[in-house]
Formats: structure tokens, C-alpha cells, sequence
């Protein structure tokens, strides 16, 4: 199948398996269904999902004990208070920033790729949200340097991802293999592709806690 993808030149489209579609059917013959075949098989060799989440904290170990939890307002809020002290103009810039809070509230957002995770800012900057109310007080120094860069690595089963969301990681994943197919030694393009959590990743998910002490310079 590679022989005749290579030979026909054709261009891997992320919202299509029409490429793989047609080189299946010149293996396979007309029964061959590209979709069916390709996540069926996904799902029946994979049981879990090795993914990434990047963020920045004082003490990484917590992760052991608290695993990652989703967005929680209250405490952010509660950790604004500490950093930036009680003010009529935190409680201001609390209710303006009201749509970050109903955008990300009871999630964990993730990355398929630890190259792609480790592009955000997350890590080395800490929390978005706590970084907005920073800059707003004009005490963005504050904060700067503030915890350690983490990126957590864990496991989340196919069942709890769900059919559709396995059906899509399969898909961009596939892509990349394809994107990624002619590159040299071990330079390869991230995989574009982030996704949210509404549940908590139990400590016992959690296969590696790297910690660094500043940007990689690879990234």
C-alpha cells in the first residue's frame, strides 16, 4: 500500500480517507472500507490512549496524589487571592474574565504529542487564567516564575475516550504517520491535535511527571 501511495503522490487530506479509500480498493477490491477498517482496527489493538498534559506547579509530586483534576474556578480564585491579595479590582477583573471560566470549567485539556503539548505556554508560563488577572494588575512578575514546568504523561482507556473522539484521534494520528512518512531520521511534524477531559486523570493513570528547568531549546 505505501508503494502505490508513494507512486500516485497522494496528498494526505486531514478531513478526508478518500487516499486510503482508493489505494485499499486497488489492494482489496471494492469491499475494502478504509474508515471501518482502520478504527476497528485501532480499537481492537489499543486499549488505552497515551496522552500529555503540560502545566506549571509548585510541587509536581502532588500528581501522585491528587492525579490531574479539572479547571476548577473556585480555586483558582482562591489561589488569585493568595498571589495578588483582596481587592475591589481582583473581584473586577474576576467578573470580566467570566467567559475564560464558563470556556474551561470541569475540563483538561490534553495533546496527542508531548512535542505539541510542550509548544504551549502552559508549562512555562503557568495558568492562563491566573497569568490574564496578573497582567491586569500590572503584577505580571509575580507570578513569572512561579512552580516548576510539568508535563504529565497518562493513559486514558479507548471506552472512556469514547467511539467518536477514538474515531478522530485515529484519524489525525494516521495523518501524521502519513505527513511524517518521507522525513528524515527522527525530525517529524507535532500532531496538531488537542482535545478536553470531563473527568479526572486518577493518580493511578499517570505513567511519567517530567519536570524541566527551562524551554527545551528544540522547541
Amino acid at each position: 500500500m505505501k508503494s502505490i501511495l508513494l507512486k500516485a503522490r497522494v496528498a494526505f487530506d486531514a478531513a478526508s480517507l478518500d487516499w486510503l479509500q482508493d489505494a485499499g480498493h486497488k489492494v482489496h477490491g471494492h469491499a475494502f472500507d478504509a474508515r471501518e477498517t482502520l478504527f476497528t482496527g485501532f480499537k481492537g489493538i489499543y486499549s488505552a490512549l497515551r496522552l500529555y498534559h503540560g502545566t506549571r506547579i509548585e510541587d509536581p509530586a502532588l500528581f501522585t496524589v491528587t492525579g490531574i483534576l479539572p479547571s476548577n474556578i473556585v480555586g483558582l480564585n482562591k489561589r488569585a487571592v493568595q498571589l495578588f491579595g483582596e481587592s475591589p479590582e481582583l473581584r473586577e477583573i474576576i467578573k470580566e474574565l467570566r467567559w475564560y471560566t464558563e470556556h474551561n470549567v470541569d475540563r483538561i485539556w490534553v495533546s496527542l504529542d508531548p512535542c505539541q503539548c510542550l509548544k504551549y505556554e502552559y508549562c512555562w508560563r503557568g495558568s492562563e487564567y491566573l497569568s490574564g488577572i496578573a497582567n491586569r494588575l500590572e503584577m505580571a512578575e509575580k507570578i513569572k516564575n512561579c512552580g516548576t514546568p510539568t508535563l504529565l504523561e497518562f493513559d486514558v482507556s479507548v471506552e472512556e475516550v469514547g467511539d467518536d473522539q477514538v474515531n478522530r484521534i485515529a484519524k489525525r494520528a494516521i495523518g501524521a504517520l502519513y505527513e511524517n512518512w518521507d522525513r528524515p531520521g527522527s525530525i517529524k511534524a507535532p500532531v496538531p491535535f488537542d482535545f478536553e477531559l470531563l473527568k479526572p486523570v486518577l493518580p493511578e493513570q499517570i505513567r511519567k511527571i517530567r519536570q524541566f528547568r527551562e524551554r527545551p531549546a528544540t522547541l
